[in-house]
C-alpha cells in the first residue's frame, strides 16, 4: 500500500490517489462501470431524500404555521374569580350625601379597566359630534396620563401646562372655581370647555385617599371623598353652563374613577372584539356591581362600544361570537338583552389611530377624503349613542 500523502496525515482521511488504486485492484475492470453508477445513483438518492426531508419539514411548520388555532374563549361571566372587598363600600352617611338633580344634564363617563381599547379617542371625537351639532360640551379629564387633555388642546393649538382636576377631588373645589378652571378650546371646538389633567393627578389621588381612610378610621368627621365630584356636578350653576359633560376616567378604580361613577348619569364601556378586551370589559362590569348597589344606584349602562373592527359596519365571524359573549354576560349586571351597540363600531383606521394624542380625526384625518370618512364613522356611533340615551 502506498505511503499515505502528508496532505492526508493531518485529516486521517485516504487521498483521493488512494481510494482510485483501492478502487482498481479490488473490482475486476468488467464490473467497474456499474460500480460507480450504482455508487452515483446511491449518492444521488441520499441527496434527495435529505432534500425532500428538508422540504417536507418545512412544509410541515408551514402549514401548522398557517393553519387557524382555535380562539381561546374568554371567561364566562359565572367563572370570573369573585370582585374583592373594596374599602370604597365603607358606609356612607346618607344625611351627608350630596342630592343629584332630579332632572340633571347627561353626565356619560367613557371607562374601561383596560387600556388600549379607544377610550380617549371615543370620548373626543364624541365631543367634537356634539360639538358640530352646537351642543355645549364640558370634557373632565380624570385619567392622570392627560390623554384627553393632549388630544382636545393639541387640536386647539394649544398645550396642557398643568391639571385643573385636583380641585375637584381634593376638598377646595367650588363651583365658582370649576367655572373658572375650564379652558376653551378656540375655533376648532367653540362650544366645548375642557378641564384638563396632568400627572401630579396620580399624587392627588392617593393623597386623598390614604387621607380620607385614616380619618374614617380614627373616627374624624370629615366629608365624604367619594361624592366631592358629584357636589360639584350636581350644582345647577354648573349644569347650566352645559348641556352635556363628558368624563374620560382612568382604568382602575382610583379616587378619580370612583367620583366619575358616583356623579355620573349613564356609563359607556368602549372594548375591542377579542377575548382578552372582553373579559376585561365583564370583570370591570362586575366590579362596578358590587359597588353600584352603595355607591352609585342611579348609574345605568349607556352601551358598550365595540372599537377597532376589521369592518366599517359589520362584524367578523369572530367579532360576532365575541358581541354575543358580552350580550350574553353582562345581562347579568345591567340587565337587558343588547348591552353591545352593534351599529356603533368603531373601525380599525389609520386616519383614527394616527391622531391620536395629536388632534382629533373628526377634525383633521390628514386629508379631506379621510377627514370625511372619519366624520361618517363618528356621526354614525354618536347617533346610536344619543338615539339610546334619548329611548331611556
Amino acid at each position: 500500500m502506498p505511503e499515505i500523502p502528508n496532505g492526508s496525515q493531518s485529516t486521517g482521511l485516504p487521498s483521493g490517489q488512494e481510494v482510485w488504486d483501492w478502487f482498481v485492484a479490488l473490482v475486476p475492470e468488467q464490473f467497474r462501470p456499474w460500480v460507480v453508477i450504482a455508487g452515483t445513483a446511491i449518492v444521488t438518492a441520499l441527496i434527495v431524500l435529505n432534500y425532500a426531508a428538508t422540504l417536507l419539514r418545512f412544509f410541515r411548520e408551514l402549514r401548522s404555521w398557517w393553519k387557524k388555532k382555535p380562539a381561546e374563549e374568554p371567561l364566562g361571566a359565572d367563572e370570573m374569580p369573585p370582585p374583592k372587598v373594596s374599602f370604597w363600600t365603607l358606609p356612607i352617611d346618607r344625611l351627608t350625601r350630596p342630592k343629584k338633580l332630579p332632572n340633571s344634564i347627561p353626565i356619560l363617563t367613557v371607562a374601561a379597566m383596560k387600556g388600549g381599547v379607544g377610550k380617549t379617542t371615543l370620548t373626543a371625537n364624541l365631543a367634537a359630534v356634539l360639538d358640530a351639532k352646537g351642543k355645549r360640551v364640558l370634557l373632565i379629564d380624570l385619567d392622570y396620563q392627560g390623554s384627553l387633555s393632549h388630544t382636545v388642546t393639541a387640536a386647539a393649538n394649544m398645550a396642557v401646562k398643568a391639571s385643573a382636576v385636583d380641585s375637584l377631588i381634593d376638598g377646595s373645589g367650588t363651583s365658582e372655581q370649576l367655572l373658572n378652571s375650564v379652558r376653551e378650546l378656540g375655533t376648532s371646538l367653540p362650544n366645548t370647555k375642557v378641564l384638563t389633567c396632568y400627572y401630579q393627578f396620580s399624587d392627588t389621588e392617593t393623597n386623598v385617599m390614604i387621607d380620607w381612610i385614616c380619618d374614617m378610621r380614627n373616627g374624624k368627621k370629615v366629608d365624604d371623598v367619594r361624592f366631592r365630584l358629584e357636589a360639584l356636578l350636581h350644582d345647577r350653576t354648573v349644569q347650566d353652563e352645559f348641556d352635556i359633560i363628558l368624563i374620560d376616567a382612568p382604568p382602575r378604580f382610583s379616587t378619580g374613577a370612583i367620583n366619575a361613577f358616583c356623579a355620573s348619569t349613564h356609563l359607556i364601556i368602549p372594548t375591542v372584539l377579542d377575548a382578552m378586551s372582553a373579559e376585561a370589559a365583564v370583570y370591570f362590569s362586575q366590579d362596578i356591581a358590587a359597588t353600584r348597589q352603595k355607591l352609585f344606584p342611579d348609574l345605568e349602562l349607556l352601551g358598550v362600544v365595540p372599537s377597532m373592527t376589521y369592518r366599517n359596519e359589520t362584524f367578523t365571524r369572530r367579532e360576532s361570537d365575541i358581541v354575543d359573549y358580552l350580550n350574553d354576560s353582562l345581562k347579568k349586571f345591567w340587565g337587558g338583552n343588547s348591552v353591545v351597540l352593534s351599529k356603533a363600531n368603531i373601525p380599525r383606521k389609520n386616519a383614527i389611530g394616527d391622531a391620536a394624542g395629536l388632534d382629533i380625526s373628526y377634525l383633521n384625518a390628514g386629508s379631506r377624503r379621510a377627514t370625511a370618512e372619519v366624520r361618517a364613522i363618528f356621526d354614525r356611533v354618536g347617533e346610536e349613542i344619543f338615539k339610546r340615551l334619548n329611548h331611556e
